[in-house]
Parts: structure tokens; sequence; C-alpha cells
């Protein structure tokens, strides 16, 4: 009983630390192009969302994706668009790629084709050729952010994020294959993704109750089996 007690206890504090650490990491794609991007692979770029435990500032990072033949990057005005759920202030910007010139700033508001009205755009300087294949910011609030999944909102077309795309590749001229804009999937459920640690963390802890239930029942069956011998003179 004392055991039964204590196994459900463990179980439940269990399912409370994953549900907690659930809640810091949440990751999308960017798969909806424009009319220029029609023909076009994809998805064309990932996007991932973290919030400390307990609430914080939120790190995005968002990278380009190979498809087949095409190999996107990321560039030019509107080269990152996101629908934030408050007011931020964007610091520690970081990009993979580009050339010396490469720069991204923070636009403001702005609209992004037919994906409408995104409250925080950040534009890139020059097209192609300083264009990035990886970006990453920090978004601090007025407010601390209390999970991942709580940082962006829909906006009045359905989106929460948008980039502006150049695919590249072997089949590509100089100059590029083309420039489009593209948005994630528009209000669809976005993934969510527990912590590494919090798998280990229940899968440890699974294993030792099924370890624990094992050894009670192998001790009892040798405590029967004592008992039932029978006496010898």
């Amino acid at each position: 009983m004392q055991f039964t007690k204590c196994a459900l206890f463990t179980l439940m504090l269990l399912a409370f630390m994953a549900t907690a650490s659930a809640n810091t990491t949440m990751s999308f794609n960017i798969t909806q192009p424009n009319a220029a991007g029609v023909g076009f692979p994809g998805p064309f770029a990932s996007e991932t969302i973290t919030v400390p435990t307990g609430g914080g500032d939120a790190t995005i990072t968002i990278n380009g994706l190979t498809q087949g033949l095409y190999t996107y990057i990321i560039g030019d005005g509107n080269s990152f668009d996101f629908n934030f759920s408050q007011a931020v202030t964007l610091s520690n910007m970081a990009w993979v790629g580009g050339n010396a010139n490469t720069a991204l700033t923070d636009g403001g508001s702005g609209n992004v084709s037919q994906f409408g009205t995104f409250n925080k755009t950040i534009n890139g300087f020059d097209g192609l050729n300083s264009a990035v294949s990886s970006f990453s910011f920090v978004a601090h609030g007025a407010t601390p952010f209390l999970t991942a999944q709580g940082v962006l909102i829909p906006n009045s077309n359905g989106f929460i994020a948008a980039i502006h795309v150049f695919p590249t590749g072997s089949s590509c001229p100089a100059g590029g294959c083309a420039t489009f804009l593209a948005g994630d999937g528009g209000g669809t459920v976005q993934a969510v993704t527990a912590e590494p640690g919090t798998f280990a963390l229940i899968i440890g802890g699974l294993l030792y109750l099924f370890g624990r239930t094992k050894l009670e029942r192998i001790l009892k069956l040798i405590k029967f089996n004592r008992r039932s011998e029978p006496l010898t003179a």
C-alpha cells in the first residue's frame, strides 16, 4: 500500500514536470507561398520559439530548409515577420550566411503580401547576395512570456509569421531562381515539443516503477514458497 501511494505521487509529479517542460518550446514550418512561389516545394523554413520554464524572454530561431534541388535562404524587405501577443523589443540578433553588407533591422509593423499585417517586421539589406540561411534573436515583452505558445498570435488574416524567400541551387542562375513571400500554415495547430530531458525523466521514472513492482512480486513469491514448504523432522 505504501509503495502504491509513492508510485502514484511519482507519476503525478512526472506528469506535472512534463507539462511544464512541454510548454517551453514550440516549433512550426513556413509552408504557404504567395503567387510568386507557387511550384517551389515546401516547407521553406522552420521556426522554433523557446521560453524558459517559469516565464521570461522568448528566443526565436528561423532556419531555411532544403527541398530537392532548392535551398531556401531569407533576406531583403520583410525578411522575417511576426505577430507578437504584446509589444516587444528585439536584441541578440545573430545570423548565418549573408555577406559583409548583411544587416537586419527592426522595421516595426507592416503588411506582407496576402498574409496581412504583422506587428513586427525585420528587414534585411539588399536581396539575394545578403540573404541568410539562419537567424535568431531574443524578444523582450513588457511582461514575461509564460509559454512558447503564447508568444505569437494570428493576425487578422490568420498568420503568425512570414518570411521573404530566395530559392538557390544548381538549377538556379547567378541572379537566383525567383523571390517570393511565404507564411506559416495559417491558423493551424502548431507542434509542441517537450525538452529531451523531460522524456528521459519520464522514461527513467517509469522504468524505476516497473522495476520496483517486479521486485516486490518476486519477493512475495519467495515468501509464499517458503511458507508452503513442508516441515521436515
